[in-house]
């Protein structure tokens, strides 16, 4: 007899709510893939919170942010704060070690 088993389809950043959450998410893709890892730990975080709740808290529009989830577009640092800040969170620089 055979046992159907239920996959859930996987979803990055699932879980990922509070800001101190969200803050290690995103220092853990930068620290391991760099600039590039921190906009798709970004990407998969506001995938998550909804992109109309995004859009709204930043400022942004819908489209320039399906643009950045979608890779079509770089986003700016000034683009990057804004998401930041709608989500949160703060930039910050720290001398390297």
């Amino acid at each position: 007899m055979k046992t159907q088993i239920d996959l859930q389809p996987f979803t990055f950043a699932q879980g990922v709510e509070s800001t101190e959450d969200m803050a290690l998410y995103l220092s853990i893709f930068l620290e391991e893939n760099d600039f590039e890892g921190l906009i798709t730990g970004l990407r998969h975080i506001i995938k998550v919170k909804g992109i109309s709740q995004t859009a709204r808290l930043s400022g942004l529009s819908r489209q320039h942010l399906y643009r950045i989830i979608d890779g079509n577009s770089q986003p700016k640092l000034e683009t990057i704060a804004k998401l930041f800040h709608a989500l949160g969170l703060s930039l910050s620089v720290k001398p390297a070690a």
